[in-house]
């Protein structure tokens, strides 16, 4: 087997994380964190996948201290010992309101957002090939609650790994 030298330099972004609620699956569940509100409207299991719309609206400044922060959601079972990560779906654009009018943007805009966004959980387990979907029932959610989570960014570092002797895969010679 041929050997070589591998070297890679790889910028780590850092992140505070933390819980920053945790609400049950009710209609009208709100969590609101200094400029950021979060509301659920409806939740739907429809074919083993849970779904949940909700509106979202927050407020930012280019006077804000620093980055604001990134929210995702869970479902979490605590007796089960299971956990879920929601994919957001944007259901409508959402606007900003400035001074001098309301624009429809993307990204990191300064001003006051509002989105209706639908959140999608499904369960897969590790198996063979790409896994094995195991499927949310009832009973499931039922002893459900979403959790949101924070990230809040704080920094990057720099950092270089080197490895001597590293394997390399044969040439290839079908070119």
């Amino acid at each position: 087997m041929r050997r070589g030298r591998y070297r890679g330099v790889f910028d780590l972004m850092l992140a505070e994380v933390d819980i920053a609620a945790t609400l049950s699956l009710d209609p009208g569940a709100t969590f609101q964190s200094e400029a950021y509100r979060f509301v659920l409207d409806d939740v739907e299991l429809d074919d083993n996948v849970v779904r949940l719309s909700s509106r979202i609206a927050a407020i930012s400044s280019i006077f804000d201290p620093g980055p604001r922060p990134q929210y995702e959601f869970f479902l979490r079972h605590r007796e089960r010992r299971e956990a879920l990560r929601g994919t957001r779906l944007l259901r409508y654009d959402y606007v900003t309101m400035r001074a001098f009018g309301t624009y429809p943007v993307g990204g990191e805009a300064t001003g006051f957002s509002r989105e209706r966004t639908q959140i999608v959980f499904a369960f897969w387990r590790p198996g063979r090939g790409e896994g094995v979907f195991a499927g949310i029932d009832e009973a499931w959610l039922s002893g459900a609650e979403l959790v949101i989570v924070r990230f809040r960014p704080s920094g990057s570092v720099e950092r270089t790994l080197t490895i001597d002797d590293f394997p390399l895969p044969p040439p290839d010679t079908q070119g």
